[in-house]
């Protein structure tokens, strides 16, 4: 297929960096596309500033575990985590990532914790 694949869908890959100088160990949390629909498959990203160690876990509505990501980072500065989370056996409902980031600097909060809520529609 011409500029895409047979699904028609395509993926750009930018050089992107943030312009915000932002004290936050956390500057955003987010999964995209939200709400989750046909396809089932979506991406969960946490830009960070000096993290050293990330942990997302996620719940359903009744408050049970559904998965969890981990990564340790070895660079300071700004960060950008990505992980593909794959709702395709989860039922249609409302969904929660909580956020776990820790730092190795102590210029910095020792840690930060957000929530992302994630709808899946089947």
């Amino acid at each position: 297929s011409l500029h895409g694949n047979q699904s028609n869908s395509r993926k750009i890959h930018l050089n992107y960096s943030s312009n915000v100088e932002n004290e936050d160990l956390v500057s955003r949390s987010y999964c995209y596309p939200n709400p989750i629909k046909y396809n089932s498959l979506a991406k969960i990203r946490v830009e960070t500033n000096d993290a050293d160690n990330i942990v997302i876990n996620i719940y359903d509505s009744a408050g049970s575990f559904v998965k969890k990501y981990s990564k340790s980072i070895s660079s300071e500065g700004f960060q950008i985590s990505e992980w593909d989370f794959d709702a395709s056996k989860l039922e249609s409902g409302v969904y929660f990532a909580k956020v776990e980031v820790k730092s190795a600097n102590k210029a910095l909060s020792d840690n930060s914790n957000k929530i992302i809520k994630i709808a899946v529609i089947k």
